[in-house]
């Protein structure tokens, strides 16, 4: 499972030119806000139509990510900006993490999550390797 953090002096993710994110659900917000809520720490699942983070109980959270912070490499990977610690992370399937952010009330969406992704969502702002 191989998961590097390294620091970024690279400006935050835009939209523009956009056009694959892959199986990530995508919302358009800006990272000038951080909301606080944990949404728990478990093992990140990319699969070939959501992303998921796995938690300890069992349960399972379709991960939404902010257009600002979040970029698809493919064919299997994601790099976040996390703008708390000032790092860009590059995660793959398996990689155990923890996210911060908020549950999900409305959302202009640039990528619509997949029918077959957990009802329960959570939007990524902060985002640790423990």
């Amino acid at each position: 499972m191989a998961c590097s953090a390294t620091p970024t002096q690279t400006p935050a993710f835009t939209p523009e030119g956009v056009t694959d994110w892959g199986p990530l659900a995508v919302i358009d917000e800006g990272a000038e806000t951080i909301a606080s809520a944990s949404g728990g720490d478990g093992v990140l699942r990319i699969g070939q139509r959501c992303t998921t983070l796995v938690l300890s109980d069992g349960r399972e959270l379709a991960l939404v990510w902010r257009n600002s912070q979040t970029q698809w490499v493919p064919p299997d990977r994601i790099v976040f900006d996390d703008i708390v610690s000032g790092r860009r992370l590059e995660l793959v399937d398996g990689d155990r993490v923890e996210v911060g952010g908020k549950e999900i009330v409305a959302a202009p969406w640039i990528s619509s999550p997949q029918a077959e992704c957990p009802s329960e969502r959570f939007v990524v702002h902060t985002l640790t390797v423990p």
